[in-house]
């Protein structure tokens, strides 16, 4: 069993109306950066973060948030993590459980290539961190991430 991870909510305006939300044991951007290379899923437009949240236990909230917003919002697969609901209701939900909301805003994606290799940087500046519940500002952390993600 995890001990800590990530429930997230993800939206991409390809698919007005409905939100994916999830847990995993990475960290959200890298989640997001995955989730806009799958192959699997290749969406015309970019997959967007609304928010995430570190929680203890990822697996056993996201089971309950899921058993929740199917009794409140429609689910369109009963094995897929995509739900027709606001992003508001699910914030809602989040609000609800035990942990610390992440936002982060990029600000640049470097590309770099090279005849032998590709490498690509990622710099992504956490401008402002916020406490959804208390609106509390915190200091501003840089987070570089060189190599394949």
């Amino acid at each position: 069993m995890m001990d800590e991870g990530y429930i997230y909510c993800i939206s991409n305006e390809s698919m007005p109306g409905l939100l994916k939300i999830g847990m995993t044991e990475k960290k959200p951007l890298i989640l997001l950066e995955e989730a806009n290379q799958s192959r699997i899923h290749k969406l015309e437009l970019q997959y967007k973060l609304e928010f995430a949240k570190k929680v203890d236990n990822p697996s056993k909230k996201e089971e309950v948030l899921h058993k929740l917003l199917s009794q409140y919002a429609k689910r369109i697969d009963p094995n897929r993590k995509f739900f027709r609901v606001s992003k508001e209701e699910v914030l809602t939900f989040f609000e609800l459980i035990n942990g610390k909301m992440w936002d982060c805003v990029i600000v640049l994606m470097v590309f770099l290539n090279s005849t032998t290799t590709t490498t690509m940087t990622m710099i992504a500046m956490n401008m402002v961190m916020m406490n959804t519940t208390t609106m509390t500002m915190m200091m501003a952390t840089t987070m570089i991430y060189q190599g394949y993600l």
